[in-house]
């Protein structure tokens, strides 16, 4: 087959540019295209592994469940479109991931919308607190050029692994290394991303937004609070060095997604925003960007909205007839995940994916659609400012769209979908202005002899669960399995208020303190352990303020 154009959708998402086609045995053939701002194009080792796992291995079929069997057949669409209908007054829970990411998405809650009693979800478990941080403090979160790092002489990283999360980034970063610029890596965790930095300065988990303020204070922006050094754990020389690297107009600030899992997160990016702005660093400042910033907007009238906090409180009491989860997995990914499932076995289940998940074993139909690879669309870079077209590479009739059209169809609803060349690109960005609303400095959350344990992505296992091994293990600091008494490789439980599970414990010198970390997985374990509790933003999720015991 010819070539087509194409862009991964998946995990960072770095919205890599590639040509793809299929040899005759099926094999997926790439060809990185270039980036403006790299010397050479390239995608990561995990896009192949999409393909597998969503096209070449994907054994998944739509099918509806009858008399406690599965029924698969042309008409899994239409059994579903007949049990909407009849339970069009009903209450029906609309829970929608990210799916292929791109601007299509969006037409899933459109259909949804023509059903009354649809209750839609408000906020999202990835970077929703940093959004509404940003919005609150310039009205838009919208990206400078990745270029202007050029005109920097350092670039300080707020808690962002760009080595896992943004390789694109993480390499342009390597590539201004080689030029001169000087980079610190600040993070409780010592991740992957410690190699290229100038310096590594370990932080107190959630005092990012106390260090920015104390920056601030020493260059006499606001009064000095020495009593903040203990609660951010930085050393006076570490300190000195930020503080002096630190000049106008030539200073890069990178802030990460973790920042903002805490149930100050907003607080944290706000401060670092200020950081930036008086130091006159505003356009050097980088968060992230929507992936449909400078597209037209689709309106969708969503008549009942949850806060994603409060869906659980909805969960437990039996609140919805149908339940409808849509390029999400919320068994293994939401908080008190038990509550999801007991939920899911009560409330007629549909769940509309491109592979069965641990979800999809409670559903009571399964549509399976084609993902990336089946679906033209139109999309932009959570970092970067690009926005990119793919086309169709797999020819099939199971695309988003395509089941969109199928259902709406069916259900003799009318909805306007335009084609990819008829959707407006050139929506104008606001440009930053920094809102005069005074803010105060809420320090981290702390449980006196307890220990805080934060979910890490790995670079085999973002969002897209490609990983196929199932493991559950937890790594801690020397320090803490000399006070536990716990040696390496050993199993412990780990128990919080809500629940508890059996893992396998390593020490690493990646923590310390009486912090621990876990990396993501398919496992449901530590997500059971988490409560569904808000970040200081309202519509997110403080994942990263999960206070553990671990016993032998």
């Amino acid at each position: 087959m010819d070539e087509v154009k194409l862009f991964c959708s998946k995990d960072c998402p770095d919205t890599c540019s590639f040509l793809g086609r299929l040899d005759k045995n099926d094999k997926l053939l790439i060809k990185p295209l270039k980036d403006g701002f790299l010397d050479r194009g390239f995608v990561c080792k995990k896009l192949k592994g999409f393909y597998r796992r969503e096209v070449e291995n994907n054994k998944a079929q739509s099918f509806y469940v009858k008399d406690g069997n599965k029924i698969v057949g042309r008409d899994v669409l239409e059994k579903l479109a007949e049990l909407l209908i009849k339970n069009k007054n009903k209450k029906i829970l609309l829970y929608k991931g990210s799916g292929s990411l791109g601007y299509y998405m969006g037409f899933w809650d459109k259909l949804f919308s023509n059903f009354e009693n649809c209750y839609f979800v408000k906020g999202n478990p990835c970077d929703e607190t940093g959004i509404i941080a940003h919005r609150e403090d310039f009205g838009v979160c919208a990206n400078p050029p990745v270029e202007n790092l050029k005109k920097a002489e350092t670039i300080i990283l707020f808690g962002k692994n760009a080595y896992v999360v943004s390789p694109h980034l993480f390499v342009y970063l390597q590539k201004l290394k080689k030029l001169g610029k000087k980079i610190i890596y600040i993070d409780p965790i010592k991740s992957e991303t410690s190699i290229i930095a100038d310096r590594y300065i370990r932080i107190n988990p959630a005092a990012d937004g106390l260090l920015a303020y104390a920056i601030l204070a020493e260059m006499g922006y606001f009064p000095k609070k020495y009593e903040l050094f203990d609660k951010i754990g930085i050393s006076k020389n570490d300190f000195e060095y930020i503080t002096k690297s630190i000049k106008p107009k030539k200073t890069g600030i990178i802030e990460g997604f973790g920042m903002q899992r805490y149930s100050n997160g907003k607080n944290i990016i706000q401060w670092i925003n200020r950081l930036a702005y008086f130091t006159d660093n505003i356009y050097n400042l980088f968060y992230s960007r929507s992936s449909k910033e400078g597209l037209e907007k689709i309106e969708v009238n969503k008549k009942h909205i949850i806060n994603i906090a409060e869906v659980t409180d909805f969960l437990k009491r039996n609140f919805f007839n149908i339940i409808i989860v849509v390029a999400s997995n919320p068994t293994v990914t939401m908080p008190q995940n038990s509550i999801w499932k007991r939920a899911l076995e009560k409330a007629k289940t549909v769940v509309i994916d491109t592979n069965e998940t641990n979800t999809s074993k409670f559903a009571d139909f399964f549509i399976r659609v084609g993902g990336m690879f089946a679906q033209e669309d139109i999309q932009g870079s959570y970092f970067f400012n690009k926005t990119n077209k793919r086309e169709r590479l797999i020819n099939s009739d199971n695309s988003d769209i395509d089941i969109i059209k199928q259902l709406s169809k069916l259900m003799n609803i009318d909805i306007k979908i335009p084609k990819i060349n008829e959707i407006n690109t050139n929506i104008p960005v606001k440009v930053r202005i920094l809102s005069k609303k005074q803010i105060d400095l809420l320090e981290p959350k702390v449980e006196k002899d307890r220990i805080r344990l934060i979910t890490l992505s790995n670079e085999n296992y973002l969002n897209s669960q490609t990983e196929t091994l199932q493991y559950d293990s937890i790594f801690i600091s020397r320090e803490l399995s000399l006070n536990l008494n716990i040696k390496n490789g050993e199993f412990v439980t780990i128990k919080s208020r809500i629940s508890e599970c059996r893992v396998q414990c390593f020490v690493s010198e990646k923590v310390n303190g009486f912090n621990a970390f876990a990396y993501k997985n398919r496992s449901e374990c530590f997500n059971k352990l988490t409560e569904s509790k808000p970040t200081d933003a309202t519509y997110a999720l403080a994942y990263y303020d999960l206070f553990v015991e671990i016993i032998k």
